[in-house]
């Protein structure tokens, strides 16, 4: 995978052939795939973790050190 900075350069580099509106969508587009991407990852870590729970823990003890 490209680092952060890469890929946000070039997808503000696709910025200068696309038209203003094709790049709103592209954006959106990205903003809404992140959101899902980071659900799906929510909800996939905590059934992997044995005895989480939404109410007790937060979701960052998921990525704890050791964890799993």
């Amino acid at each position: 995978a490209f680092p952060l900075s890469v890929a946000a350069v070039s997808f503000a580099f696709l910025g200068l052939f696309l038209s203003p509106t094709v790049f709103r969508t592209l954006y959106v587009m990205a903003g809404i795939a992140a959101v899902v991407v980071y659900v799906i990852g929510d909800l996939l870590s905590s059934f992997l973790y044995d005895g989480y729970s939404y109410l007790d823990q937060a979701i960052s003890e998921l990525s704890a050190f050791g964890c799993l």
